[in-house]
Order: C-alpha cells, then structure tokens, then sequence
C-alpha cells in the first residue's frame, strides 16, 4: 500500500516538474518575443521634435492645472509631454549625465520601464507598469483637437479610439505574462 501511495506521489511530482520545465521554457519565449514589441511601442508612442506621426496633434493634451480646463493646448504638441511620460513606463534608456535618471548603484541598469523589466526577469514588475501604463491612458485628458475635421487621423480613429488602442495592447501584453492555466510566468 505504501509503495502504491509513493509511487502515485512520485508520478504527481514527476509531472509537476515536467510541465514547471515546460513553462518556464514557454515564459521565457514569450519574454524574448515580448521585448521586441514592448520597445517598438515605446518608439511608436513618444513624438519627435516636430510631431511625427503625431502632427498636428497628439493623442492626449497636457494637463491645465488642478481645478482648470482647456478645450486644447496653445501648443499643438504640448501633449508629446504625456506621451513622453506613457512611453517612459513601457522603456526608456537612462541617462548617465542626468543625475536624476542614472541608477544610485548598479551602473550597468542601462534602461527602465516594462520592456527592461521583462529583459530583467522581473515580470510582475512588468506587469505592474503595463498596468499603470492602463490606468494613466484612463485618467489622461484626450485631445480635442485630435486628427482632421472630423476628429480623425488618416487611419480613420479618433483620440479616444487611439486611447483604447494603447491602453488594450497593454492590456494584452500583461495578459501574455499569464500562462494559459491562470499563474503568472513568475517562478
């Protein structure tokens, strides 16, 4: 009877092994193919000098200050501030000459954001910033001056659709850390 019950333990325990191998093989594919995407869009996201993709107007306007409202920004890229400040949760590399962004102590931390924490292994903490990355895309003010006449870019979204869009591929890359059984790939 004892040999019955060990034996049936052990193959419960062999088991778990093999399919902890296996996730954790699957988890750490998913974090290569992963990376490239996090940082292709952060670079969609922040504006160049003169607008990019995102002239004449961002996405989201800067914010007027507590307790005032503005239809739309004087500056028409004012707004590349807040995507300056979403793209920074997903990656942004550190700059050494900037005593506020270097790290205090490990000189080789050359980035931060979701995209260097998945590189890290750090994939709750990835999660984490996917996450704040949601709920900063929900409290951001959109641009009411978005796109052509219509409230339109060429692609035919207006901001708020553009918000959702972001806001729900942060989404879906948090829900890909999660393997198929509901646990995180997180030893």
């Amino acid at each position: 009877m004892t040999i019955k019950k060990t034996g049936g333990t052990l193959a419960v325990v062999i088991t778990m092994l093999a399919f902890n191998v296996s996730a954790q093989e699957q988890c750490a594919d998913l974090v290569d193919e992963m990376a490239a995407d996090v940082l292709g869009a952060a670079d969609q996201l922040r504006c160049v000098s003169d607008g990019g993709q995102w002239t004449p107007r961002p996405i989201w306007q800067k914010a007027a200050g507590k307790g005032k409202h503005k239809n739309s920004d004087p500056d028409p890229l004012a707004g590349c501030d807040v995507h300056l400040s979403l793209a920074k949760l997903i990656y942004e590399e550190r700059d050494f000459t900037d005593p506020d962004s270097r790290p205090r102590k490990n000189n080789n931390n050359l980035a931060k954001g979701a995209g260097q924490a998945l590189g890290d292994g750090q994939l709750e903490y990835a999660v984490q910033l996917l996450e704040e990355l949601q709920s900063s895309i929900a409290t951001s003010k959109e641009n009411l001056d978005y796109g052509d006449e219509y409230g339109k870019d060429s692609d035919g979204y207006t901001a708020a659709e553009r918000a959702y869009l972001v806001s729900d591929w942060a989404n879906k890359m948090a829900k890909r850390i999660i393997a198929d059984d509901g646990t995180r790939c997180i030893e």
